[in-house]
């Protein structure tokens, strides 16, 4: 019992103080919206994926974002969308629910952090139309991952 409890006191120790500092970073609306929303699309789903500057942020660490942007497999329902308290508006929505024209997004994805984000292709090519400012995650995201292979 004590070697746990050894364990988890430097879970603690360090994970705390981290933690903190990520939440100051990042700001604690955007985690706990960006959280509430994956619990709530897990509970329901098992089919998702996220993209753009969330996608970004998972793979990278370099974009912050205001828009949480995810792939579903199937169109949700209305009930589900009253449950998550999701209303649409014209101006200042946070969550965007992508149901794709074709499945491939999905192909090629990984999980970070326990959240299944798309490949990182499809977030670069999401990046390049994406509302927010995004440029910049875009050229992060496609140096760190998109580098062209040399065929010497």
């Amino acid at each position: 019992m004590f070697n746990n409890w050894l364990v988890a006191a430097a879970v603690v120790a360090l994970g705390a103080p981290l933690g903190a500092y990520f939440v100051h970073l990042v700001g604690r609306q955007r985690i706990l919206v960006f959280v509430a929303v994956l619990c709530l699309v897990q509970f329901f789903w098992t089919c998702y994926a996220a993209t753009g500057l969330v996608g970004a942020w998972l793979l990278t660490g370099f974009a912050s974002f205001r828009l949480v942007t995810l792939y579903l497999k199937d169109e949700p329902s209305p009930e589900f969308l009253v449950e998550l308290g999701f209303r649409e508006q014209e101006r200042g929505a946070n969550v965007w629910l992508v149901v794709p024209n074709d499945e491939g997004v999905f192909y090629g994805g990984q999980t970070r952090d326990e959240v299944p984000c798309v490949h990182p292709v499809q977030i670069y090519l999401d990046l390049k139309f994406h509302p927010e400012c995004s440029a910049e995650a875009a050229e992060y995201l496609k140096e760190k991952y998109l580098v062209p292979v040399s065929h010497a």
